[in-house]
Formats: structure tokens, sequence, C-alpha cells
């Protein structure tokens, strides 16, 4: 069965593959992973109570494919210190373009701990018709995000 793959742009380039959480609404950075900071988890589990499709799911290594982040300035160096904790998603594909906070993050967390999380974004709504969470998929350096 040959591959479905959607072609965006690649922000931070990574080949990565992995379970994918789907969410097609806005995904608040803060609300999502503000307990996982605070409390310095060792898994990141979903706190957003306003987004079904995250709250309470272990988000950790995870490939996240979203619209964009939103919420406060705050996001990007949640996205950072996520990272630093080792509970990251292996990559952040934005369907549209990505937000300030999210590129922040990835650039954040890349620049300053060494820990890489690749983000990749402009591929479009047609992917949450397509990819479901649960779905393996895999993200290349080049933007296309596949299942697999």
């Amino acid at each position: 069965m040959p591959e479905t793959c959607f072609k965006g742009r690649a922000i931070l380039p990574g080949d990565v593959d992995g379970e994918a959480v789907v969410s097609p609404q806005g995904f608040n950075i803060l609300a999502t992973y503000q307990e996982t900071v605070i409390r310095r988890r060792k898994r990141a589990i979903g706190g957003d109570k306003n987004n079904p499709h995250v709250y309470g799911v272990d988000l950790t290594g995870k490939i996240l494919i979203i619209p964009s982040g939103i919420g406060s300035t705050t996001g990007g160096i949640i996205i950072a210190e996520i990272a630093l904790l080792g509970v990251a998603p292996k990559a952040i594909v934005c369907t549209r373009e990505a937000d300030t906070l999210t590129s922040s993050g990835v650039a954040l967390a890349h620049e300053w701990f060494g820990k890489k999380i690749a983000l990749i974004d402009k591929v479009g709504d047609e992917i949450f018709q397509h990819v479901k969470t649960g779905n393996r998929v895999k993200v290349t350096s080049k933007g296309e995000v596949c299942i697999i």
C-alpha cells in the first residue's frame, strides 16, 4: 500500500517517526504542559481541559499534528522546558503557518539545550481527514509528513 504523504515547510528539519496525536483545534501550549513543567513530571500528560483531543493523553515523544499553537507569551519557554525535561514531542506538525510561540519554543530548545523538536508547517487541514491519534507517521527533513 503506498504511503499517504503531505508536503509542508520544514522550519526545523528532522527525520523522525512515531505515534501521532491529532488535535484539529488550536493547541494551548501553556494549558497543555503547565502541570508537567511545574511538577517536573517524567511524562507529559495533556492538561488542557478545553481540548478533549489532548486532555489526559500522554504526549511524551509523540508527533503532534495541530493547526497551530495558541496561548500566552510563555508558550515558547514552556516548549523549551519540556524539551529540557525530556518529555517533548519528537515533532510538531502545524497544518497552518506555525505561530511565533511554537517556532520560538523549538528554536530555544535546540539552541539553549541541544534538544531537537522537528517543526513542519503549512501541510494543510486535509491531513485531519487522514491521520488519527494513534496512527504511525514519519516526518522528513524535506517537510513531508507520511502515514506509515
